[in-house]
């Protein structure tokens, strides 16, 4: 008979957040030139103003999740673990009833322009989304097994359902809705605070018109007519019934000994993710005739809701697959040579990257796609993932006391003995990017619009956009249809830049000088072969410098931690001493 071995666990975090706010004038900017500034006021002079009702508020995140875990061993051979976690990701509260949201999910439909604020924005909710599921059912299965006589053979296979909590800051979009705090884009009025009819003045009583209007049931027309500056507000919704996002993963392994200190492995591992949140920013977007003379495809020419500006709908439709193959070869530890050498291909894809909210690249010429480029088509956006690494090789190593003949005596042990060198090779294929039109994404943000329009390719082949791009543009704005009536008809993600390669040395030696005493002494080096690695090329093709990379990306490895920072690729070397005892 088998023996089984039951757990069981039980975990609950408990997280209070204290989200601070902003002072009336404290996040207030003046956009302008210096003639502006002398001359008071211009078509470039604009103030952007958030008027909070509150300098804090209190968030509360609790988690529940428990777990049941058997281990059963059917003989010497096979072992199958078998596992069910419940995760319990409550709904955020706070506790001065902070959070607003709309009445309905945002759909992009025409509204009823006559609808009082206070009966399109719930206020003063005590949590930050409408619903949220109350339990997550995770089941796993892993399963091990020796398939011949000998241990040299080992078969690794498991599957099972991972869940994430809704981002926490999701509850600070909800906080930062009016009433509980507005913003204004004043435009073309004097800039000093005290002057009659200034752009500060003006944000204030749009600000007041608002708070008044909200609290008596006024509506776009009665407020617009108190204070015939006010601007619609911005605003965030959020779906009736949240889901967490959720991962389906499995993997296959086979692992297979060679001889009595090497080590072969085949891994595939796959995923399939859904329900990842994503923030659609342009369902209450439009383009007037005036702007657009042939009407814009895809969007209204006036806006769906008059009554806000942006209206930023998160949803929880994302989806995301990932397939990829390792193969490993392991050389165990020993005295001489040891060693990792990696190999992996792999295939991600995804409508957005790095968990749906937050960008993968921030670099500004070629910054990662987070919105849907058509608001009404989010499976549009589906394509590689910003991460999406097809080749990637690491060969790590340590040959330790090279010459341990020598012994750790003193003669020549001292010279000869106690060396050690090790080192790293990284390797892979450039990461991918998307051609985008900054024109007509410049234009489309003047009227709603939170998203980046793609340019259209007028060819399916191009140049590789490798470390040439420095001198020679690997792409021209000839190649491609800018977006003058319509989303551009580009795959997301389907560029690629730069391959990637670093490597790493070090050299110590060690000198006992007593029996618990030894001191060691060399030298690291990062990046020893000072080999430049360049970053994606710009982007735009609206930009001057389209096609040509103009700056290098960081090594992962550094004497100042993960990540050196910048722009730069340098080449650093460490002198180190080191007293054991």
């Amino acid at each position: 008979m088998g023996a089984h071995t039951v757990r069981l666990g039980f975990s609950w975090l408990h997280d209070t957040v204290t989200e601070l706010g902003f002072g009336e004038n404290v996040n207030g900017w003046i956009h302008t030139n210096l003639a502006d500034f002398y001359a008071g006021a211009g078509p470039s002079t604009f103030l952007e103003q958030q008027f909070p009702s509150a300098t804090e508020q209190p968030f509360l995140f609790n988690t529940f999740g428990g777990y049941i875990a058997d281990d059963w061993k059917v003989n010497d051979r096979l072992t199958v673990s078998l596992n069910l976690r419940l995760e319990n990701y409550a709904n955020p509260t706070c506790g001065h009833n902070c959070f607003a949201r709309l009445s309905s999910t945002f759909t992009g439909g025409l509204a009823d322009v006559n609808q009082p604020y206070n009966q399109a924005i719930l206020a003063n909710q005590h949590n930050a989304f409408p619903n949220t599921p109350t339990v997550i059912w995770e089941p796993r299965i892993g399963i091990a097994w020796r398939p011949f006589n000998s241990d040299k053979t080992v078969i690794r296979t498991g599957a099972g359902i991972f869940a994430d909590e809704i981002p926490g800051f999701l509850a600070q979009a909800a906080a930062f809705n009016s009433p509980g705090l507005n913003a204004f884009t004043i435009a073309n009025g004097p800039i000093a605070p005290g002057a009659p009819n200034s752009l500060y003045s003006a944000a204030s009583s749009a600000n007041q018109a608002l708070l008044s209007g909200f609290a008596s049931g006024g509506t776009l027309a009665s407020i617009t007519a108190a204070v015939p500056s006010f601007a619609p507000p911005n605003i965030s919704s959020f779906p009736a019934f949240f889901k967490n996002p959720t991962y389906y993963k499995w993997n296959f392994e086979v692992q297979q000994a060679l001889g009595s200190k090497m080590l072969l492995s085949l891994n595939y591992a796959g995923m399939h993710g859904n329900y990842i949140p994503i923030a659609d920013g342009g369902l209450n977007a439009y383009c007037p005739a005036d702007a657009c003379p042939g009407g814009w495809a895809g969007l209204p020419a006036a806006p769906p809701d008059p009554r806000f500006g942006v209206v930023t709908q998160f949803m929880d439709g994302g989806i995301a697959n990932y397939n990829g193959l390792t193969a490993s070869l392991q050389r165990r530890m020993s005295a001489g040579l040891t060693f990792n050498l990696n190999y992996t291909w792999s295939h991600a894809q995804d409508e957005v990257s790095n968990g749906g909210l937050l960008p993968f690249s921030y670099i500004a010429t070629n910054e990662s796609i987070l919105y849907p480029q058509n608001p009404f088509n989010l499976r549009a956006n589906y394509g590689n993932a910003d991460q999406d690494v097809r080749h990637y090789v690491s060969f790590g190593w340590v040959m330790t006391d090279m010459f341990r003949h020598a012994g750790m005596h003193w003669g020549p042990g001292m010279i000869f003995g106690g060396w050690t060198l090790s080192g790293n090779v990284f390797f892979r294929t450039g990461m991918p990017f998307t051609v985008i039109d900054g024109n007509a994404t410049n234009l489309l943000s003047s009227f709603n619009y939170l998203g980046t329009v793609f340019a259209t390719p007028l060819t399916t082949h191009f140049a590789t956009c490798d470390k040439s791009a420095v001198n020679t543009p690997c792409l021209t704005a000839s190649e491609f249809l800018p977006a003058t009536n319509g989303f551009g008809a580009q795959g997301r993600n389907d560029f690629r830049g730069p391959n990637f390669f670093d490597m790493d040395l070090a050299l110590m030696k060690d000198i006992r000088i007593k029996e618990r005493v030894t001191f060691s002494f060399g030298a690291q080096a990062f990046n020893v072969l000072n080999h430049p690695n360049f970053d994606q090329p710009v982007a735009d093709i609206a930009n001057p410098s389209f096609g040509n990379i103009i700056s290098l990306v960081g090594t992962p490895t550094s004497i100042l931690g993960a990540f050196v920072g910048g722009n730069n690729s340098p080449r650093f070397v460490e002198l180190k001493g080191e007293l054991r005892f």
